[in-house]
């Protein structure tokens, strides 16, 4: 079951009236149940690894708050759990394979134990939301929830189980708690974001990524300026698909009248590197500063000294938690010296004042935006690419300098699906809306949605393309 199936709303609708029809104090239950026939409809043992992950967890959490002196051993359970899901899961083929080639060994991984591992969807993101309550109880920031209902419905909640955001316990648990009355008002919210996540999924990333996949799979058909603009467009596809799948997640969930964190917040208008990663899966990025980055920078005097070795780690980590395969770690790297560049030549703080004192001009403005979306999305050649070669073979052609038969229609349609999106997303007043919301006029904005759904209808025709990081 996925955010662009009509099942998929036939399933939401059904649950809110589910929820809203019986007692308040038994909404967890049908929101529980909900989550785990969601998750089993995509693949049933997904819900069974998720139920292991669950139970350890919230047992270990407990028993390490109730003995202090044995707190460490419990703790260690219940990471190393986490972990060891994670690894074999989606990291085990992968470690054979350079197991391989270090030394030299003939572990047949294609033949092997490896090949009947299927990577269930959304571990890496409910991983993370279990390992952050683990460490948080564990560090005396909160008490282990007693309920293991509302602790498996955090961990589960379907609107957000798949790909975020990553939801802290303290954050997210308390408005499961909350006694929420049925209000219209929910329903209209929600579905205002809902359409316009489908919106950026169906007309903007899918019809770009179409695009992208031709040039990709087909280079020595193209020239250097349709190559290059694909380069860009790719970045804006994963943007489009997974903001629009988080638009989709944060509406779902406002219909039950939870509020899901802000995951983007117009990373594609980034002066700098270092501004696009603080806007960019900011509940990743989150994630990786309380957890990975502070805790280095506090460890020791090398890495208060040398935090640029901190930060390397974190987007070398970054990388591979998007997939196993040193093409992602590559892609981290990238972006982490670049960060690095920006804080060592203060860079990234010279613009970040000028912009405070509004002393940067319009131009300026432009050239920057076009710096940091170039990093972001050469680097990403290798996110898209299935081998080193390949995207090196993609950077020689657009250096070829050939601009002979270009499509004019095909590129200027596609940049012009890159500007929409990017500048409807930068008008919009708050994540919890749309950029429809900045229209006074009751009757325009309900026309300019009708005209939304209308354009969603009218780009389903084609096979359903599944959400990016579904795969992560």
């Amino acid at each position: 079951m996925s955010f662009i199936t009509i099942e998929y709303y036939i399933f939401l609708l059904f649950v809110v009236l589910l929820t809203y029809a019986i007692r308040i104090k038994f909404r967890w239950v049908i929101l529980l149940f909900a989550s785990y026939l969601f998750y089993a409809s995509i693949h049933i043992e997904y819900s069974i690894v998720m139920l292991t992950s669950t139970v350890i967890a919230y047992f270990t959490a407990i028993m390490m708050y109730r003995f202090k002196n044995w707190s460490i051993l419990f703790f260690c359970i219940g990471i190393l759990t986490d972990l060891s899901l994670l690894f074999f899961f989606k990291y085990f083929g992968f470690f054979l394979e350079n197991v391989n080639l270090l030394f030299g060994s003939d572990f047949d991984t294609n033949y092997s134990i490896t090949q009947n591992i299927i990577l269930p969807i959304g571990i890496s993101f409910y991983t993370f939301q279990s390992l952050s309550y683990t460490i948080d109880v564990y560090k005396r920031k909160r008490e282990p929830e007693r309920h293991f209902g509302y602790y498996a419905l955090y961990i589960s909640f379907f609107p957000q189980l798949v790909a975020g955001p990553i939801e802290r316990s303290e954050y997210l648990i308390p408005q499961l708690k909350k006694k929420v009355t049925p209000a219209f008002n929910y329903l209209i919210q929600g579905g205002k974001l809902i359409i316009w996540g489908l919106f950026k999924k169906i007309v903007i990333a899918d019809t770009i990524g179409t695009f992208v996949n031709y040039v990709f799979s087909n280079t020595s058909e193209y020239n250097s300026l349709e190559i290059a603009l694909s380069v860009y467009a790719f970045a804006f596809q994963v943007y489009f698909d997974f903001s629009g799948y988080t638009n989709i997640a944060i509406g779902s969930a406002k219909i039950f009248g939870i509020d899901l964190s802000m995951n983007f917040n117009n990373p594609l208008t980034s002066r700098t590197l270092t501004e696009l990663w603080t806007k960019w899966h900011i509940t990743l990025m989150n994630f990786f500063t309380s957890y990975i980055f502070r805790p280095l920078i506090k460890s020791g005097r090398l890495f208060r000294k040398w935090n640029s070795a901190a930060i390397l780690i974190v987007f070398f980590i970054s990388g591979l938690w998007h997939g196993a395969s040193w093409n992602f770690v590559l892609f981290g790297l990238v972006n982490g010296i670049a960060i690095i560049i920006e804080r060592k030549t203060k860079f990234a703080r010279k613009i970040r004042q000028r912009h405070k004192k509004r002393n940067l001009s319009f131009f300026f403005n432009l050239v920057l935006i076009f710096y940091s979306l170039t990093i972001l999305s050469f680097s990403s050649i290798w996110f898209k690419t299935d081998t080193f070669d390949q995207g090196i073979d993609i950077l020689t052609r657009i250096g070829n300098f050939s601009f002979g038969n270009t499509n004019i229609w095909t590129v200027s349609y596609i940049i012009m699906l890159m500007l929409i999106g990017m500048t409807a997303d930068y008008l919009r007043k708050n994540y919890l809306s749309t950029p429809v919301e900045i229209i006074k006029h009751n009757y325009i904005r309900l026309t300019i949605y009708v005209i939304l759904i209308v354009m969603i209808m009218l780009y389903s025709y084609n096979d359903e393309v599944t959400f990016i990081y579904y795969q992560f």
